[in-house]
């Protein structure tokens, strides 16, 4: 007889997804804190990946400053 190829199955598709996503710059980035000077219109402070856990301060990841295209 042959032999039986196994697939892999879709929440294991979904995470080698997101490593290579998050390995190539493409995070998904979540609200962490808004830092102590938490006030309506100011940048959010901290940024937390929510696939690998890298953490960023500052605007939003990914985003240019503002007044640029």
């Amino acid at each position: 007889m042959s032999d039986v190829i196994r697939f892999r199955s879709r929440d294991q598709l979904a995470d080698e997804r997101g490593r290579r996503q998050c390995a190539r710059g493409y995070h998904a980035w979540q609200l962490v804190d808004l830092g102590p000077y938490a006030a309506p219109g100011r940048t959010p402070a901290r940024w937390r990946c929510a696939r690998c856990g890298v953490e960023r301060e500052g605007a939003t990841p990914g985003t240019p400053p503002a007044g640029r295209p």
